[in-house]
């Protein structure tokens, strides 16, 4: 017996995104049904989500909890304002605008949700590092180039490479390096959630700060990232 397949409105891009996309879909469907538009259910998830950056600057255990199921649903209520869009044929470039402009000031580990779990983080330890950590995130940010399907794929098709980097690793350990980090770099809002939600427990019986080592593990990871757009960029101008 053949299993149903899930009528999506819009396809999930990985494993992972299934059960959102699946939730979403649902949502849109009976939202359809009502007045509401797109950029109304954009809107509301922004005004949500500044409840989650709050919950996550106060750094209590409890507030974390809230931070991470609010901060949740903000993500399956962008896929919403998306899949409406697309039922109701509304899209628009102010919807489009409205839904960048929401994400970049706060979903970003380098916008106002790095920020407030930076501040969080310091309630907690009273140690200014975090925000050391915060500015390297920045900074790696401002300094990547913009992402492109071309270059992202670049480095794992070239068919040859020259001597660049071998003093450091084999080439073939470099690409699953690159791969793996640019995998974890797409999830990085994750690794944050989860450490908050978990936050109790780690720290309780594992003995260490899951939010702390988590930005410290999205700044190397933007570092990573960074030298692999440099990466790129060298081989294909050597290999031209």
């Amino acid at each position: 017996m053949k299993m149903k397949k899930f009528d999506y409105i819009t396809c999930p891009g990985n494993f992972m995104q299934v059960p959102v996309r699946i939730l979403s879909g649902q949502i849109a469907r009976i939202l359809s049904k009502t007045p509401i538009t797109p950029n109304q259910v954009t809107l509301f998830r922004g005004v949500l989500n500044i409840s989650s950056l709050f919950f996550f600057a106060l750094g209590t255990p409890a507030s974390l909890i809230l931070a991470f199921f609010i901060f949740q649903l903000f993500e399956v209520l962008d896929h919403v304002d998306g899949d409406l869009a697309r039922l109701k044929k509304l899209q628009s470039r102010t919807g489009v605008f409205l839904e960048w402009l929401i994400d970049l000031l706060e979903s970003t580990m380098y916008g106002f949700l790095g920020l407030c779990v930076s501040m969080g983080v310091y309630r907690q330890t009273n140690d200014f590092t975090i925000f050391f950590v915060f500015i390297a995130i920045t900074m790696g940010q401002a300094l990547s180039p913009p992402r492109s399907s071309e270059g992202d794929n670049t480095v794992l098709k070239h068919a040859r490479y020259e001597d660049y980097f071998s003093v450091l690793a084999p080439k073939r350990f470099l690409e699953k390096l690159f791969r793996f980090a640019s995998v974890v770099y797409v999830w990085q809002n994750q690794i944050v959630l989860w450490g908050a939600l978990l936050y109790y427990p780690i720290t309780e019986y594992l003995h260490f700060n899951p939010l702390f080592w988590g930005m410290v593990l999205i700044a190397a990871l933007v570092q990573l990232n960074f030298i692999r757009k440099v990466y790129v960029e060298y081989s294909r101008n050597t290999i031209q």
